[in-house]
């Protein structure tokens, strides 16, 4: 974007700056940026199943299941007063799917290790199973879900304690009104009345025992989260280099959709130890990813957009202002600093930026605390001024038309 004649750049940014504390922006119930334009038809429902549906999210569900149904199978009792009721560490892996595939994903695989196990080991006529996974929905649900808004150790910590917390509660009428009066009349020949009147009696115990469980797995989740990010993490580079040697192979016929190249589309990763990685093959597809992106966006947010001269920065910017529902042509702000889009975007280029101080001087960083979202190119430049928990988007030219894109 070119400057007009006569101004300054120290004009131009005082010319734009809003008056912070009056700029509205319209947001979604979950502090995401509202999106005017939102696709509903059916057609658009099955695309987003197909990408979410993708083979490698499907082979990572199935790996999680298996492996949550082996250590299903080593359980064992802690408490005399309720011989019957007896901990696993599935859950561990059906909570790591939670928080590394998205809650619905983390679902699936508790639903299904608990259905194989039915089908294969069960012997209270599913109402165990049933049981299971009415515990299981409080506690992977509840952390999957804020992590998945908020990512951090921190986040998983707390989360864990309320998906915990949630799934003892739960766990009272579950036990009461279907667990012990099922598990009583199948192995002791008690009336359904009986069991409940059973329950009763020791519901300590039962409340004890998951408590005990939860905090368990809980712990169990925290242990192997780091080695097992990096598998995951290890596994997905692989699964993006063939995706690149696939793209050359088949130059000059159509280009594969981008939500079905890699493992990136499956999983924001786990505990922000690994990142989304995305692979785009043509512009158009760039901008599809930024509007993709801007679902994640909150009023407020600060994005660091890095990248080499011409990875296509400014491209995938166009689509985030599009996911954002601005409909203005967007340009570089190479020499203007920053372009303001009603208040909703901030689209900064600091290339030719020397340090935060200069930045600070021209008044670059007021919008940090405004209610738009700040999208900074070049944001290396102006580091000591950033503000804190950043989000950062890296696009790297990964071939002649082919960008890989990392996100947390």
């Amino acid at each position: 974007m070119q400057p007009e004649d006569n101004i300054t750049k120290e004009e131009t940014i005082r010319d734009k700056a809003p008056d912070i504390s009056d700029v509205g922006l319209d947001t979604t119930e979950d502090g995401a940026l509202s999106q005017e334009d939102t696709p509903k038809s059916g057609n658009k429902t099955r695309e987003a199943l197909r990408g979410y549906f993708s083979a490698t999210r499907i082979s990572y569900i199935a790996i999680f299941t298996a492996l949550a149904f082996v250590f299903y199978l080593l359980d064992f009792s802690i408490l005399p007063a309720v011989p019957f009721l007896e901990i696993d560490f599935s859950n561990t892996f059906v909570m790591i799917a939670g928080f590394s595939l998205g809650p619905v994903a983390g679902v699936i695989v508790g639903v299904l290790k608990e259905i194989i196990h039915a089908l294969t080991m069960g012997t209270t006529m599913f109402v165990g199973e049933l049981a299971n996974i009415l515990f299981i929905l409080p506690y992977v649900l509840i952390p999957s879900i804020i992590y998945k808004k908020r990512k951090g150790i921190k986040t998983v910590i707390v989360s864990l304690v309320l998906g915990s917390v949630a799934q003892v509660i739960v766990s009272i009428p579950v036990n009461w009104l279907l667990n012990f009066p099922a598990y009583m009349k199948a192995f002791m020949d008690y009336s359904w009345k009986e069991g409940m009147d059973f329950f009763l009696e020791v519901w300590y115990w039962a409340l004890l025992f998951n408590v005990i469980k939860s905090v368990l797995i809980s712990a169990a989740v925290l242990l192997i989260y780091k080695p097992l990010s990096r598998l995951i993490k290890t596994t997905n580079a692989r699964f993006e280099k063939l995706a690149q040697n696939r793209a050359k192979k088949a130059s000059g016929t159509a280009r594969p959709s981008p939500e079905g190249q890699t493992f990136a589309n499956t999983a924001g990763m786990a505990y922000n130890f690994s990142m989304t990685v995305k692979v785009s093959f043509s512009d158009e597809q760039t901008i599809e990813l930024g509007k993709a992106y801007a679902a994640r966006l909150k009023a407020g947010d600060v994005v660091l957009l890095d990248g080499e001269m011409g990875a296509g920065k400014t491209v995938f910017a166009k689509g985030v202002a599009a996911g954002l529902g601005i409909k203005d042509e967007i340009t570089s702000p190479t020499y203007a600093y920053m372009n303001d889009y009603d208040g909703r975007l901030y689209h900064y280029d600091c290339y030719r930026l020397k340090s935060g101080a200069e930045a600070e001087g021209l008044g670059l960083t007021d919008y940090f605390y405004g209610q738009g979202v700040c999208l900074i190119e070049w944001s290396g430049n102006i580091s000591s001024v950033l503000p804190p928990n950043c989000k950062k988007v890296t696009i790297r030219k990964s071939g002649e038309n082919t960008r890989t894109i990392e996100y947390e």
